[in-house]
């Protein structure tokens, strides 16, 4: 190991751990208390893949791996860091317009397969009421 950096997130304690190795940087994302995004997506997310959403994060360890730690987890390959990803997407949309729109457009295309999606066959998932509560909490000022 050769580092680990925090990353903020609202749904768990998030870090990329870095290796002194050839070997390409993890995300491990654990369960905060009282949020319970980690449990629902080691347990949506496989289901996900299987019924055609390949975009989905693919967990090469989970809590399920080690039932005694005592807390939910996931690590996955880093896809991309978040601020240079966040950088890019202004960059392209600043120099690149048509290529920007062809990323928004493929991110629409993700999320209406996603939500297209029967919740129901994605085990863990949560329902579309719940959803909508969910959405309402993030939007009260804390």
């Amino acid at each position: 190991m050769d580092g680990v950096e925090w990353i903020p997130s609202d749904d768990g304690d998030v870090f990329r751990l870095s290796f002194a190795s050839d070997r390409e940087p993890r995300i491990l994302k654990m369960a905060t208390h009282g949020i319970r995004a980690v449990w629902r997506e080691i347990g949506a997310f496989p289901a996900m893949r299987r019924l055609g959403i390949p975009e989905v994060l693919e967990f090469e360890h989970t809590s399920d791996d080690l039932p005694d730690l005592g807390i939910e987890f996931h690590v996955t390959l880093e896809l991309a860091n978040p601020q240079q990803a966040s950088r890019a997407m202004a960059d392209l949309w600043i120099n690149e317009r048509a290529r920007a729109l062809d990323v928004a457009h493929w991110l629409g295309d993700c999320t209406g397969r996603i939500e297209s999606l029967d919740w129901r066959r994605a085990p863990r998932a949560n329902s579309p009421e719940r959803s909508v509560e969910i959405g309402a909490q993030w939007r009260r000022p804390q």
